[in-house]
């Protein structure tokens, strides 16, 4: 998994703004979490550490682990506020067995669509404890569709995010008498100063744009984005809840 393509400024000035996303999406899986205490917590391909500050708020019982690949942004995390029961360690999403450690949920949002070798599914179980949930959490086709950004890279990320291919290869790749799968949706409307979405897209921060050209982009921005102070998106997620039941 190759988070180096991100720039940790950009990154973070426009991911920042779905903080409170982040939030509400956390607290929908505490209310749905039927043990109500304090967890062992894996956060995924965490980047600059917003998501993971938005799980320390919702459950700030819970010891937090943030992982990624890039030295740039976990160092950019480590900068920024640290909550007291959060790590962060830069480490392969693909090694988790190196960690060591079991958790009692893993969350992955917005990280499976950038890992290709669907095995680690096998991986990603065998670091939870008994009855752990792994939470599969991606960005459905309404919230592509919300981003002003042009068709052949909305195309890109539909791909990207397949919900049914990613419950597929589940499906494939887990023994199913050791699992049970749950699927849920969580969305709300997100503002975005504008100034950081136009800098997010010419700067890549989206995954979908990384297979195109830099000018391409930045001439489309300036065809297409009418000048406004914020740009609002409709930010959906499928969450897939994988709960080990051995």
């Amino acid at each position: 998994m190759d988070n180096s393509k991100f720039s940790a400024e950009s990154f973070t000035q426009f991911y920042n703004s779905f903080f409170d996303y982040n939030l509400g999406l956390f607290k929908m899986i505490k209310n749905i979490r039927e043990d109500e205490r304090s967890y062992d917590i894996l956060d995924l391909a965490c980047g600059t550490g917003i998501s993971t500050r938005a799980l320390s708020k919702t459950f700030n019982d819970s010891s937090i682990l943030g992982i990624d690949s890039s030295d740039e942004l976990i160092d950019y995390a480590n900068q920024a506020f640290v909550p007291m029961n959060v790590k962060y360690s830069v480490h392969d999403a693909l090694q988790l067995n190196t960690l060591n450690k079991r958790f009692d949920f893993i969350v992955a949002k917005s990280a499976l669509h950038l890992i290709n070798d669907n095995y680690i599914f096998n991986e990603y179980l065998d670091a939870l404890n008994p009855n752990g949930t792994f939470y599969a959490i991606e960005r459905t086709d309404v919230s592509v569709d919300s981003f002003e950004i042009f068709d052949d890279a909305k195309d890109v990320w539909k791909k990207q995010y397949d919900k049914q291919r990613k419950l597929d290869c589940i499906n494939h790749y887990l023994k199913q008498d050791k699992y049970e799968i749950k699927t849920y949706k969580f969305g709300q409307k997100v503002d975005i100063d504008s100034k950081h979405y136009i800098n997010g897209v010419k700067n890549k921060e989206m995954s979908c744009l990384w297979e195109f050209d830099t000018k391409f982009i930045i001439d489309w921005l300036d065809k297409h984005l009418e000048e406004k102070q914020l740009i609002r998106v409709f930010e959906e997620y499928d969450i897939i809840a994988i709960t080990k039941t051995m």
